[in-house]
């Protein structure tokens, strides 16, 4: 898919982020902007909603949105179980979710918690200096085109917890926990490492890397669009 395709694609960040504690006051630079400007380098341009300071209007998902990014970092939701029956009304519209690392106790509950629309059964988060794509389970599988290298830089924060029994294992992180799944019933992955890069804070992952085309890739597939090439 070449840009023009990619700039058809209509895709939504929801966080949850407060911005006096991310580390980067001195560069003048949100966390959000880090996220929306990787991946408008690759064509892909995004809206971002702070579902921490407003909730998301009823029905704004379907129709609007081909695929919506989740992510939350040092705040939470300001209505999590509302936001969670959005999400899953998005979703069985048809819709497509690509929720990345969350702080515990802040994802989406509601529907979204109660009836298992996550991957991933959320435990803890955890980090390690420098780590990387593990063993690939679906080598071929589309979110991983064209992604040679990536590396989760001096944290390497992920979340920690086990797989729901409808999600289906794409790889891992080298520490055997799982980097990238997805349910087997819908279109919900789980892309699971800190959004923002090393051009931020040294400890996120790295730039040099196959960090925003993961993200894209990842979006393009929720959206049941092809991947970038």
């Amino acid at each position: 898919m070449g840009v023009l395709a990619l700039r058809t694609l209509r895709c939504l960040l929801i966080y949850a982020d407060d911005p006096m504690n991310a580390g980067c006051i001195a560069l003048r630079r949100s966390r959000v902007d880090d996220i929306i400007d990787k991946l408008h380098s690759h064509g892909l341009p995004v809206d971002s909603w702070d579902a921490a300071a407003l909730n998301l209007p009823r029905g704004l998902l379907r129709g609007n949105y081909d695929a919506v990014l989740l992510w939350t970092a040092d705040d939470t939701f300001c209505d999590r179980k509302r936001l969670g029956d959005e999400l899953a009304d998005y979703v069985d519209a048809g819709g497509g979710v690509v929720c990345m690392y969350v702080e515990p106790g802040t994802q989406p509950s509601g529907r979204w918690l109660r009836e298992e629309y996550h991957p991933l059964e959320h435990v803890s988060i955890t980090t390690g200096r420098h780590l990387g794509i593990g063993k690939i389970h679906r080598g071929q599988h589309p979110i991983l085109s064209g992604v040679g290298d990536f590396r989760g830089g001096r944290q390497s924060w992920h979340n920690v917890g086990v797989l729901r029994p409808s999600a289906r294992r794409i790889a891992d992180w080298t520490d055997g926990v799982p980097f990238l799944a997805e349910s087997r019933d819908t279109r919900v992955v789980f892309l699971n490492f800190y959004p923002c890069s090393s051009d931020l804070h040294p400890g996120y992952w790295d730039s040099s890397g196959d960090g925003t085309r993961l993200i894209a890739n990842a979006l393009c597939y929720a959206a049941r669009r092809t991947h970038l090439i």
